[in-house]
This record gives structure tokens, C-alpha cells and sequence, in this order.
């Protein structure tokens, strides 16, 4: 009954005692995920003993003595996943504060079974879990989409890393609550709730060399009945110097168009308005505000290109509750991306996204069983408008006209949820989702999880069994399905949609151990399959655009010899290839992921993660099976010190990546892959974080980060930066 009501509210573990405080009265929702942040960062309040003490000894006489201070430390278990059938993997705010991280793809980075493609158009960072496609990993804040196209593959360096909470991970298919498409997984950052006792002022300032500079700050204020907050963060960086530049050896990377004198900038903008009027009601709504600005140059060159996203959120969530055992809730969510860039080609384009999501929830007991009945609808609808700008000089074709998309579509589906204790070993998560878009058929999504405790050693040890299944679809997007042909990279080739597309199906299982047999120990091994069919992918059907023509000139001298062809002008004509989305490849990924946590000492964590992954491509028109940039071995790993007298932090993290096969585009598509392998990489970051409340009575660290140490320049195809570094403070005042 504990750990079922763990999953009905955020998956964490604690919640079971902070709802069954609110069934007898206890403190209203909004105290309750107070109390549940702090359960799930570790912190737990100690007894006051004066609270405890009886009155007439509250009211003896008070002596002066000198102070004597008792700090005592916990040992935090080991655990590599939280206790529910859904491989949940929680990182809070106190351990994303010791990692040489200051963007999310630094965070996320060395996680077992989370593999990141650093791509150089486009994208900065496409997350790929149980190797599928980057389009089936669902990236939010706060459980909404926050920032790129819809349905199109969300970049992990665009999402708000400002006042976080947690980052929630949760691995396997996650189509019910989630997304249709979400067969690989779901990564959630939560931010901070407002404060319900005053003011509160966090925040985070550093630079560093290749132009980086960081500024963000919180600002919060709330009772136990209203509170507000309002986070700033601006981050930049400047371009880098791509190793050997025009070398024809595979092995030194892509030619990054990001180059010494581009310039990134981002400002974010986000509030949260939390009510709670009463004991059973909460309303929360959120704004944010995403800009982002890049100037693109070769070296220290011209700019060749720009391009500027501008990006705005509304969402409003309300939950009511029941009486003992039901509470409903409800979302209501704007989204509006614009996007103005000369990268590659030029145009402009709006996408928006209107979302009613609507669920109930019942608690209910038969027998000695406990079980959590969800039942939801998720409505929405998104519109796309792209103007494209004119063709590139170099085409000369005047017939080639580029027509305007404007479309849209509505979509919907209702889902079912039970989540169960059958008893002390068998817990399940079962349901099924019916999702509906226009012009596409039906899919019904089921889903199905299960956690045995094998064994146990006491409370918090055990040997786990998990076993998770499910289905996911994802369908084409609005510029998949309608994108004219239009020129890229000055008219080299042409990108095309294509209306007749299917649909994308996934279909995942995911299976594996875990055990704790000490409190300091934690391992898992976890074996996993999917398939993906229908793959929608760029590639060249024979299709030509005429872009321009070539003249060679009469040649009267050749004339004379009897050459007859040069009596007068030779007109040929100058083509570009157009790659036309379709349905092409199926995709078979499986694979084991291994994980071991060690705290041996309350001064040293040890993290370390091994992942075999094998792809296969079936039914593609390129002589490659397999994707690329998708290495087969990958091995992690995380140490952790602290001095026991100054409390100084050492964080080393690495990561090895096995040879790859390329691809020539920077797109990560298989169109462009070649039969050309990476070497090895290894990459090994470092922070030293020195904590000063001792000093100040204030909580305050400095921290100074050491990044990709061992300099290497490549990773698969794509060139990264090499040696760098970042001083920083953050704070954080109640």
C-alpha cells in the first residue's frame, strides 16, 4: 500500500505518508509537496525536543552555557531506482549541485542507458534511451513540453536548468500519462515550488573561458495559501575551433559551422502562482519565456548565418480533492514557438499547441489488496505556419517557387490506469491508451509493468524483479507531412515532405534485476528490446531540381576542326538531389544496461555504468545496418569526495564511447551515414565545490568546474570542445 500510492503521485516513494496525513486532515496539497521534495532530496526533520518536553519543563529556568554544536551524518542508502514497478531514477537538487553541470546535457550525460547526440545543426543534444529514435524520449518541465517543434525530436540543451528541484527519470515505454510517442522514456525537470513560510532567494553567477557566462536567480515568497516565484536565466557561449579543419580523415569529425567567432545567448523567463484556498484544492499556474539567439560564422569569418527562437508558455493546473480517496486534476497548457533563421536556409516558422489534459483518481481496497484507479483524457491541437525565404544566389531557376506551409491538425485520447499491491512481493502498473489524430487511424496503446521482491533482507533491502512492456506511436509532423521542396546548404540538396506518410510504431520491453543486500551497495542489470516500424526517413528517390545551368561558350577554333557540337553555345543543366521523407527502415535495438551504486563511507560515492547496445536498420535503401553514431559499448563513471574537516567536494566523471559509424551531415540521419568508423573517446569532467555556510551562516558554494580534461575533440561524428573550464558561486537564502 506504500509503495502503490508512491507512483499514483510523482513515483516518490514517501508520498503514501504524506497523502495518508491529508486523508485524516494533515496540511493541505501544496504543504504536502513540500514535504515530499524534502523526503525525496533525503532530508528529514529530527524531533524538537523542546516541542516534545512538557510544559513545565518549556518553562524552567534557561542557563547560559557554551554553544555545543552536534552534527551528526547519514549514510544515504544506496538505490539506483525507486521502489515501484516504473524504473523511476531520481537526481535532486543536492546531487545535481556536486556535478561539473551547468546545462542539462552535462547533467544527463553519463547516466547508463542515456545516450546523448551532440549534433552540430539543429539539435545540440537528441537523447536516445534503449537505442530508439530521439523523437521517442519525451523532455519536459514541469510535465509539459517546453521548448522545439512538436513531434519533432526535443533538444535536450534547450530545456529550462534554473531552479530545479529533481529530474525525474523514468525508463521504458510511457505512452499512458505522458505522450503517445514516449516508447523509450521520459525525463521531467521539476522546479521549485514557491516558499510557504517568506522569502527566498537562490541563485547561480560564473564565467569561464570560450566567452561563457552564467547569471540566474529565484526570487519566492508565500504562506501556506499563496506564494510566488520568478526565475531569470541568462547563460552564453562562444563558437570553438573545429581539429584539422578540411583533413578528408573521418576520424577528425565534421567541420563544425559553429566556429570560433559564432555566439550563443539564451535568456529564460519562468513563474510559478501557486493557490491553495483550501485543505482539498490547489491551482498552480506557470508562465515562462524562452529566447534564443545564434550567429553562426567559420572561424573568425563573416556571419554566415543566424537564427533567433522565441518561445512562450502558459499552463494551468488545478486539483480538487474528493473526499478520503479521489482527486481529480486538471491542465490546461499554450504553447508558442517562432523561429527566424538563415541556418542552412532560410525561413520562418510558428508552431503552437493548445492541451486540455483531464484525470481522476480513486483509492481502493478489495481484500488485502490496495489498487489506484486513474482515468484521463488528453485533448490537443497544433498548428504549424513556415514562411520560407528566397532562394539562395546560386540558384537561378526561375520557375522554382517556395510555397508557404500552413496547416493543422487536432488530435486526442482517453487512457486507463491501474496500479495495484497484490501483496508484500507484487506490485503492477497495467493500462491502456486510445489515441485518435485526424486523417490517421486509431492506435490503441497498452501498457504493463511489474515489480517482485524476490527476496528480502530487511525494510530496505531486497532483490528486485522488473518487467515492463508497451506500445507507442508516433505520427508524422506537420513539416514531415507538408514541407515543399526546399533548398539547404545554398541549393547542395533539397528537403522534401511527403502528405502520404504512416505513422511510426514502437514497441519496447524492457526486463532486469536489482539488488541491495547492504545499505551501502545497490547493482542492476537490465536487459532491453525494441523495435520501431515505419521509420520516417530523408532519402533520395532519383528525384532532381533543376537549380541553374552551365554554359560552355561556342569555340569557333573546334568548329573549324569539324567538332560541330562547338559551332554553338552547350547549355547543360545544373541539379540538386531532393531527399523525400517516406517510410523506409525498421528498427531493431536491444541490449544490457548494468549499474552499481556504492557509499561505503558517508565521504565517498562511487557510480559506475556499462551499456551494450546493438541496433539493426531492415528495409533500407542504404548499404548500412545499423544506425550511426550509435556506438555498441559505452562505460560510465562518477567519484565522489568530500574532505571531512573543510567540506570540500570532488566530483570526477567520465565516459568512454566505443568506435561508431559516421554519417556526413551532421543530422544524425542514416541517409548521409558512410562505411567510415570513429575511433574510441574518452571524456572526463571534474568540479571542485567548496561550501562556505560554515563560515558565513549563509548557504553559499563556490565551485569550479574542469571540463572534457582529457581534450578529446571528437565524439562519433561530431567535434566537440576541447579543454575548458568554469568558475561559478551559487546561493540559496531562506
Amino acid at each position: 500500500m506504500k509503495s502503490l500510492m508512491s507512483r499514483r503521485a510523482r513515483r516518490a516513494q514517501t508520498l503514501w505518508l504524506v497523502l495518508a496525513a491529508s486523508l485524516v486532515g494533515g496540511p493541505p496539497l501544496r504543504a504536502a509537496a513540500s514535504a515530499e521534495a524534502d523526503a525525496e532530496a533525503g532530508i528529514v526533520e529530527a524531533p524538537d525536543p523542546a516541542a516534545e518536553a512538557a510544559p513545565e519543563e518549556a518553562e524552567a529556568d534557561v542557563y547560559e552555557a557554551d554553544e555545543i554544536v552536534v552534527e551528526t551524518r547519514v549514510l544515504r542508502p544506496a538505490e539506483v531506482y525507486l521502489d515501484t514497478p516504473v524504473e523511476t531514477e531520481v537526481l535532486t537538487a543536492e546531487e545535481i549541485r556536486t556535478l561539473p553541470a551547468t546545462n542539462a546535457i552535462d547533467v544527463l550525460e553519463a547516466i547508463p542507458g542515456v545516450q546523448i547526440q551532440r549534433q552540430v545543426q539543429g539539435q545540440r543534444g537528441a537523447v536516445r534511451i534503449d537505442g530508439l529514435p530521439p523523437e521517442f524520449t519525451e523532455i519536459l518541465v514541469n510535465g509539459q513540453r517546453y521548448s522545439g517543434e512538436n513531434g519533432e525530436a526535443i533538444d535536450l540543451g534547450d530545456q529550462l536548468f534554473a531552479n530545479i528541484d529533481r529530474i525525474e527519470l523514468l525508463r521504458g515505454p510511457q505512452a499512458l500519462r505522458y505522450s503517445p510517442r514516449a516508447a523509450g522514456g521520459v525525463i521531467d525537470f521539476i522546479t521549485k515550488d514557491p516558499p510557504t513560510d517568506g522569502f527566498a532567494i537562490s541563485g547561480e553567477a560564473g564565467g569561464g573561458d570560450q566567452e561563457q557566462g552564467e547569471f540566474q536567480a529565484t526570487v519566492g515568497w508565500g504562506n501556506p495559501t499563496i506564494g510566488a516565484s520568478i526565475t531569470y536565466d541568462y547563460n552564453q557561449i562562444g563558437g570553438f575551433d573545429s581539429p584539422n579543419r578540411g583533413s578528408l580523415d573521418p576520424d577528425d569529425g565534421l567541420a563544425s559551422p559553429f566556429g570560433e567567432g559564432s555566439l550563443y545567448q539564451v535568456d529564460d523567463v519562468y513563474s510559478t502562482l501557486a493557490l491553495a484556498p483550501r485543505d482539498d484544492l490547489e491551482f498552480k499556474t506557470r508562465l515562462g519565456y524562452r529566447n534564443r539567439r545564434e550567429e553562426f560564422r567559420i572561424d573568425d569569418g563573416p556571419v554566415e548565418g543566424r537564427r533567433r527562437v522565441d518561445r512562450w508558455l502558459f499552463s494551468q493546473d488545478a486539483a480538487l480533492a474528493l473526499g478520503d480517496a479521489t482527486t481529480l486534476r486538471g491542465t490546461l497548457t499554450y504553447s508558442r514557438e517562432e523561429q527566424d533563421t538563415t541556418v542552412g536556409r532560410s525561413f520562418r516558422l510558428t508552431d503552437d499547441l493548445t492541451r486540455l489534459q483531464a484525470s481522476g483518481e480513486h483509492l481502493f481496497e478489495l481484500g488485502s489488496s490496495f489498487h489506484v484507479l486513474t482515468a484521463g483524457i488528453d485533448l490537443f491541437t497544433n498548428g504549424l505556419d513556415v514562411d520560407e525565404g528566397g532562394v539562395p544566389d546560386s540558384i537561378t531557376n526561375p520557375a522554382l517557387m517556395l510555397p508557404d506551409t500552413d496547416e493543422r491538425y487536432a488530435a486526442g485520447g482517453g487512457y486507463a490506469i491501474l496500479e495495484s499491491q497484490l501483496a508484500s512481493w507484487l506490485e503492477s502498473e497495467i493500462g491502456v491508451r486510445y489515441q485518435v489524430r485526424e486523417d490517421f487511424e486509431p492506435e490503441l496503446l497498452p501498457q504493463a509493468a511489474l515489480l517482485f521482491r524476490l527476496w528480502r533482507w530487511d525494510e530496505e533491502r531486497s532483490l528486485k524483479l522488473r518487467l515492463s512492456a508497451g506500445r507507442a506511436v508516433r505520427y508524422p509532423t506537420l513539416r514531415e507531412l507538408y514541407q515543399p521542396p526546399v533548398p539547404n546548404l545554398g541549393g547542395a540538396y533539397f528537403l522534401a515532405g511527403n502528405p502520404n506518410l504512416d505513422s511510426e510504431i514502437a514497441y519496447a520491453i524492457r526486463g532486469g534485476l536489482e539488488a541491495n543486500p547492504a545499505r551501502w551497495v545497490s547493482a542492476s542489470v537490465v536487459g532491453f528490446w525494441s523495435r520501431t516500424s515505419n521509420r520516417i526517413r530523408a532519402f533520395f528517390q532519383g528525384r532532381n531540381i533543376q537549380v541553374g545551368e552551365n554554359v560552355i561558350p561556342a569555340n569557333p577554333a573546334l568548329c573549324d576542326l569539324g567538332l560541330l557540337e562547338f559551332c554553338q553555345d552547350q547549355v547543360s543543366p545544373i541539379v540538386s538531389p531532393v531527399f523525400e521523407n517516406g517510410n523506409i527502415d525498421d528498427l531493431v535495438s536491444y541490449g544490457i544496461e548494468a549499474r552499481l551504486e556504492l557509499r561505503p563511507h558517508e565521504l565517498v560515492e562511487i557510480h559506475a555504468g556499462y551499456t551494450w547496445n546493438e541496433n539493426e536498420v531492415d528495409d533500407s535503401n542504404v548499404d548500412i545496418d545499423t544506425l550511426p553514431n550509435s556506438p555498441e559499448h559505452v562505460a560510465t563513471g562518477r567519484v565522489q569526495l568530500t574532505a571531512p574537516w573543510t567540506g570540500t567536494i570532488l566530483t570526477a566523471r567520465g565516459e568512454w564511447r566505443d568506435r561508431a559509424y559516421l554519417e556526413g551531415s551532421g543530422t544524425g540521419l542514416l541517409s548521409f551515414a558512410t562505411n567510415d568508423q570513429s575511433d574510441t573517446s574518452f571524456e572526463l569532467d571534474l568540479r571542485v565545490l567548496q561550501p562556505l555556510e560554515s563560515l558565513l551562516g549563509r548557504r553559499i558554494d563556490l565551485f569550479a568546474d574542469f571540463r572534457n580534461v582529457t581534450d578529446n575533440r571528437v565524439i562519433d561524428s561530431y567535434v566537440v570542445r576541447g579543454r575548458s573550464f568554469f568558475i561559478g558561486m551559487k546561493w540559496d537564502f531562506e
